[in-house]
């Protein structure tokens, strides 16, 4: 696989979760292109693959979305020790 990730056209901008997979041929390198787990293309392919050459092994490249919302704290206060009040 190369650096470059071209996602599929149609993805739904509100989906709280989203899982892309692809297949890379461990034998000969050929990859399928990424596609929604939802769709059945991201696991014919390695079934297409294996029958037109024989190959079995492959790696499964996956990519996911999740939803999630930063939010801020506020660091810890220092605290004040008095004298004398070390270690305690």
């Amino acid at each position: 696989m190369t650096g470059d990730v071209q996602l599929p056209d149609m993805i739904d901008p509100d989906a709280p979760h989203l899982e892309f997979r692809a297949n890379q041929c461990r034998e000969c390198g050929a990859v399928s292109t990424i596609t929604l787990v939802a769709n059945p293309e991201w696991w014919q392919w390695g079934d297409d693959h294996m029958r037109e050459t024989g190959h079995t092994k492959f790696f499964q490249w996956s990519l996911t979305r999740n939803t999630g919302q930063i939010v801020s704290m506020p660091a810890p206060r220092a605290r004040r020790r008095t004298l004398g009040t070390r270690g305690q």
